[in-house]
């Protein structure tokens, strides 16, 4: 449980003593946490109703302990020494139940994540880099290992954006394997609105631990609307910088090819946004086509911007495969790859991560993409 968050059915207090601050939270029907930041030795008394079992406190070692107290008419007084706390920190707690864990400062775990039934690494910020088409569903498997988690406290957002958690289509679901493991799914399928360029979509939840820390874990991709060129191809980009001098990208298909002489890449070359995740182009063809030659014209600014390393592959209706590999190029203002004849509905080339030029190696910039 993090006590930097409050529920809509939570109970605030504030008040100002001194050299000291108190913020409590009074969860219904579980623990009630104070926080206390002091500079020197405290007296205070607060407000605890009978029978509320043992006063705790979080010592300097950060180890839970029962602290003496007295019962007043205004409720419990208690003495902290300034030596107690790490650094002028602590916090106070009743009515936790026996099942808290209260030696757990970690928060639950991501155990599994999946992206549209792929799984991927498990851990609390996955990068898709740029996709192709946007992400339908995102399943994440979370576990505690020392106490239970609180449904309750589940929130999911899409660029900011809260996702409704419950039942229906639209709506993210949790599906608890156990007090202490839980699935968490949610449908990017319907959230097109609220996806688009660069995007996040994060999840957070808590476990019932006494502490401040609570799990986020957060999905990035971008993605960018596709270009119909006048033959009815459809030309695609991991990402586009997002300096709107370079917006319309699609200039990489109209014929124009540029040199030393040209006084900017605006306007006549495709950027990509500088990541450290793989950057591609691609072009879908309305029907199979036959091709046996790729070449790639390099944006030119200072010197030509040649990428180091890609490859060049053609879609067979089942998976990608490479029709030539570079690794090592130097600068040059064409690469041209030629094969024997191969029938497909789409190419595209691949720049593995951090393979653009030595002096900007995490774009790929381009001027025009030539497929025959």
């Amino acid at each position: 449980m993090t006590v930097r968050r409050v529920s809509a059915d939570c109970l605030t207090m504030f008040a100002a003593m001194g050299g000291m601050v108190v913020a409590g939270l009074a969860l219904a029907d579980g623990p009630v946490v104070y926080r206390l930041h002091a500079t020197s030795d405290v007296t205070l008394t607060l407000p605890v109703p009978a029978g509320h079992g043992k006063i705790l406190v979080l010592d300097a070692q950060q180890t839970w302990r029962a602290i003496p107290h007295e019962v007043t008419e205004k409720g419990i007084r208690l003495a902290i020494k300034a030596d107690e706390l790490a650094e002028g920190r602590t916090m106070l707690a009743y009515n936790v139940p026996a099942r808290v864990d209260m030696t757990d400062r970690a928060p639950p775990q991501v155990v599994g994540v999946s992206v549209d039934g792929t799984e991927k690494e498990a851990r609390t910020r996955v990068d898709l880099g740029g996709v192709a088409e946007l992400p339908k569903e995102l399943v994440v498997r979370i576990r505690d290992e020392k106490n239970a988690l609180v449904p309750a406290s589940l929130r999911v957002t899409a660029n900011g954006v809260p996702i409704a958690v419950g039942k229906g289509s639209t709506a993210a679901r949790y599906a608890s394997q156990g007090e202490r493991e839980a699935v968490v799914t949610v449908p990017l399928g319907t959230l097109r609105e609220a996806l688009g360029g660069k995007s996040t979509v994060a999840v957070s939840l808590d476990d019932e631990a006494l502490d401040e820390s609570e799990l986020r874990f957060e999905l990035l991709f971008a993605w960018v609307k596709p270009h119909t060129l006048s033959d009815g191809s459809i030309l695609a980009v991991d990402s586009v910088t997002s300096s709107g001098r370079w917006a319309e990208w699609w200039v990489v298909s109209d014929d124009v090819i540029m040199d030393e002489g040209y006084g900017t890449t605006a306007g006549y070359t495709w950027l990509s946004e500088q990541t450290d995740t793989p950057h591609w182009l691609s072009v879908t063809f309305p029907t199979p086509r036959a091709i046996s030659k790729v070449a790639l014209y390099w944006a030119h600014y200072q010197c030509y911007r040649t990428s180091r390393a890609y490859s060049v592959q053609i879609w067979d209706g089942a998976q990608w495969v490479t029709q030539a590999t570079v690794d090592g190029q130097k600068e040059t203002q064409c690469s041209t790859h030629t094969f024997a004849p191969v029938t497909t509905t789409c190419v595209r080339v691949w720049q593995p991560a951090d393979s653009g030029q030595v002096g900007r190696a995490g774009y790929m910039w381009l001027s025009e993409f030539d497929v025959e």
